[in-house]
């Protein structure tokens, strides 16, 4: 088609500066904005710091000149989700990035971050597409055109220890999840020292939802007084069968943790515990997820 056989680009709302089509320039892009557009970026922090800067350039209809912002989020680092809407001006967005700021120490695992192109007014706002989605770090970002959209749960997480307090003489320990995430136990270790008192404790560790266990997985012997036994507990195991100061016991299936089940936690379970027993060097590590 001629050139002059081409629509003319119109803005609704300013005079054309470039007569887009019309001189064989084509569009910069396909996602023209206008003032009542924004940019609206989702994002979680965990464990980490991370703050990140979200930038984006602009080919304004009014004069047809580039405009780059940029806006620095930084988040809490308790995992609670954040929103920032950042305001747009009408004309063709050329990209839109979440590149880490200097003072972060994050890992990919510990900032998910979606950036999505929004609408409305303030009382009112709705997300329109979803421009890019993925955890970043403090050695990389994110960026439209070409970003990834990818779900918090893909892909590896981050492998981290679960600090555990020690429960004090004769209770059991508990690892109680944190609001937000998901976690997937790789090994368990902890010792349990018993007093002169005779009796049998039989320990176990079990997944429990709320106030109830879903299971209980026992070691296959018992522990008797003024014993001070280290168990390990997790998948690929080989299961003790008789007693030795260290014993392991193999988790028959994955042990996952997560909140869209409802308040989780592995515990240990101990029959016949005594009131002058006590739990110990409790260790654990998991492979995290942000969960939303």
């Amino acid at each position: 088609m001629a050139a002059a056989d081409t629509p003319v680009f119109e803005s609704l709302t300013r005079p054309p500066a470039t007569k887009l089509l019309t001189t064989n320039i084509p569009a910069p892009t396909n996602l023209y904005v206008t003032a009542n557009d924004f940019l609206r970026v989702v994002s979680q922090t965990t464990n980490q710091t991370q703050p990140f800067n979200v930038t984006y350039k602009l080919l304004l209809a009014d004069g047809g000149a580039i405009a780059i912002e940029s806006t620095l989020v930084v988040n809490p680092t308790d995992g609670s989700l954040q929103t920032k809407d950042i305001p747009l001006a009408e004309g063709f967005l050329l990209s839109a990035s979440v590149f880490p700021a200097q003072g972060g120490t994050s890992f990919r695992g510990t900032c998910f971050v979606s950036l999505q192109l929004g609408t409305g007014s303030n009382v009112a706002p709705q997300s329109l597409q979803t421009l890019g989605q993925d955890y970043i770090s403090s050695s990389y970002g994110i960026s439209w055109p070409g970003a990834p959209i990818r779900s918090s749960l893909e892909g590896p997480g981050i492998v981290q220890n679960a600090v555990t307090a020690n429960p004090g003489a004769g209770n059991d320990f508990a690892i109680v999840l944190p609001a937000g995430q998901r976690w997937k136990l790789m090994n368990l270790w902890a010792t349990l020292t018993t007093n002169v008192t005779v009796a049998n404790r039989l320990v176990a560790f079990g997944l429990k939802l709320g106030l109830n266990f879903q299971w209980l997985h026992q070691m296959p012997f018992f522990q008797t007084a003024s014993q001070a036994f280290t168990y390990s507990y997790g998948p690929g195991l080989q299961t003790d069968a008789g007693i030795v100061a260290d014993n392991s016991l193999a988790s028959p299936n994955p042990t996952i943790m997560s909140h869209t089940v409802g308040n989780t936690s592995l515990q240990s379970s101990t029959s016949g515990l005594q009131a002058g027993d006590a739990w110990t060097n409790i260790i654990s590590w998991w492979e995290q997820w942000i969960e939303n």
